[in-house]
């Protein structure tokens, strides 16, 4: 019989010593059900089935974060919410990367400094939020995958050199806004993509955008229900 847990809609802070380098809010783990109440089931281990929701937005409003959210309703499951922009990531120079190195030779993968890897691999579902910003993504999401590109922990190599995928997640979604309509695929959404199925082994892609929200009489709200609305079907 599997273990299972029932709880109401429920925000609380993750343990501040779990994740290095973070803000005072920067991360939460949120139990959200649609109906106010349901059941979820637990992984082999006994802690909960949990996605990962990486919010790379800066803007209060951002409408990227309004379909993010609009799709974890949807997803109807737990979640921690990772808030990029209040994480203080370590620089990495020289100095950071012979440390990780040393770790790594050491087989210290519980060290804080792969916190965010760890996390990043147990996590059942991802989801991106990023609006498409000078035909990328903001720099903090970069930031944030330096932090998880970690060998023996997301992904390790084949005798033959090859990344082989170590995460757990089987899905992963990409969220994303433009104000024009040249949104070129390969270069944001593409990086994603490309680090995901090469690198994580998470095959199934999905990307949600919404478009031309800038554009001069643009009917901003509509173009972002009728987004919402794809995400619902």
């Amino acid at each position: 019989m599997r273990n299972m847990i029932s709880c109401n809609r429920l925000y609380c802070e993750t343990d501040r010593n779990a994740l290095p380098f973070i803000g005072k809010k920067s991360t939460e783990t949120i139990c959200s059900m649609r109906d106010n109440a349901a059941n979820f089931d637990f992984n082999q281990k006994g802690s909960f089935i949990m996605n990962l929701y990486i919010d790379a937005c800066v803007r209060k409003n951002s409408r990227t974060r309004r379909l993010a959210e609009y799709l974890l309703n949807t997803l109807n499951a737990p979640y921690i919410r990772l808030r990029l922009e209040e994480c203080i990531f370590p620089e990495v120079d020289e100095e950071f990367l012979e440390k990780r190195n040393r770790l790594l030779r050491e087989g210290d993968f519980e060290n804080p400094i792969f916190a965010y890897a760890r996390q990043f691999a147990q996590a059942d579902e991802i989801i991106i939020a990023a609006p498409f910003w000078d035909l990328s993504f903001p720099a903090v999401l970069k930031s944030y995958l330096e932090q998880i590109n970690v060998v023996g922990i997301t992904f390790r190599y084949t005798p033959e050199g090859i990344p082989e995928g170590l995460c757990r997640a089987k899905r992963l979604y990409y969220v994303t806004t433009a104000g024009g309509e040249f949104v070129p695929e390969q270069y944001g959404f593409g990086y994603i993509k490309a680090l995901a199925q090469s690198f994580y082994h998470i095959k199934d892609i999905e990307l949600i955008k919404a478009t031309g929200l800038d554009i001069e009489g643009a009917s901003v709200e509509k173009i972002l229900r009728d987004c919402e609305e794809k995400i619902g079907r």
